[in-house]
């Protein structure tokens, strides 16, 4: 082999190389920077509340959440209460997800049940599921599965609506081509419709997450006697103000765990361009 073909072969794989390395560095250097900016709020905020120049009776102090947490986290108070909320609100996300999907299949693909749906969904939708809360407690009453309804209520609409638009986005040369091909019903939703409404999906999936997660916390905030939102709760009455920041940090960083490992498995799959273009 001549040097010029030598030098061809390897000169791509010194560019994708130096590629590799710049988002590396990349990388770092902003995670690097994050870190930073977190350290540097929580010293000035520390530093105020030691000066008197934040009343840490509305405030508090980062020591003072610290402790707090820890104390949580050593009598198993924590453990606890975030089993409950991630309970609820996967029990939540999970029936809604069986039942939104498959529904909103049905009624993209049926322009007449569609059109009998959509004034209802509409309506249902624009109603703020959050007001429910007392109607649930009467139904359910205080225990979990008064969290659960608010939670279903909360994603089913999610889910729904994006299935449909998705469907709906498909592409009827692709359902003729299948149907010409001699696809039967179910292979044509297998193998057509739903990898082509898949990124309308998992984009929908990717946004009820959190809000699974608010419905449960808000569940427990009105009516409930554990999870996080019951800590938020109780630390609030209390007026234990680092209780409050301490539960609201802890489902903050709950939130992103859940949002991470979702963008995560999003990533895996072959939806994963589209999704990323849209962002």
């Amino acid at each position: 082999m001549s040097t010029t073909e030598i030098i061809a072969t390897v000169s791509p794989n010194i560019g994708v190389n130096r590629a590799a390395q710049r988002r590396r560095r990349r990388r770092i250097l902003v995670t690097a920077t994050q870190v930073g900016v977190v350290v540097l709020a929580l010293a000035a905020w520390q530093v105020g509340a030691d000066a008197g120049l934040i009343n840490t009776f509305f405030f508090s102090s980062p020591v003072q959440i610290w402790d707090k947490l820890v104390r949580w986290a050593v009598d198993g108070t924590l453990l606890s209460n975030t089993l409950v909320s991630l309970y609820e609100a996967f029990l939540g996300f999970l029936i809604s997800v069986l039942l939104a999907i498959p529904i909103g299949m049905f009624l993209a693909r049926s322009t007449f049940w569609d059109a009998v749906s959509r004034p209802f969904i509409d309506m249902a939708n624009a109603t703020p599921r959050f007001a429910l809360a007392p109607l649930f407690v009467i139904m359910f009453g205080l225990g979990s599965m008064m969290k659960i309804a608010l939670v279903f209520t909360v994603v089913f609409f999610i889910v729904l609506i994006n299935t449909i638009a998705g469907v709906k986005a498909v592409e009827e040369d692709f359902v003729r081509l299948g149907r010409i091909s001699g696809a039967t019903r179910g292979a044509l939703f297998i193998k057509v419709i739903i990898p082509a409404a898949g990124g309308y999906i998992l984009a929908g999936l990717r946004l009820a997450v959190p809000y699974a997660l608010a419905g449960a916390v808000v569940g427990e905030m009105l009516s409930g006697s554990s999870g996080l939102g019951y800590l938020v709760a109780n630390q609030s009455g209390l007026l234990i103000l680092s209780g409050v920041y301490a539960a609201v940090l802890v489902l903050a960083l709950l939130g992103w765990a859940l949002n991470s490992m979702v963008n995560f498995a999003v990533s895996k799959t072959p939806w994963a361009h589209s999704l990323k273009s849209s962002r």
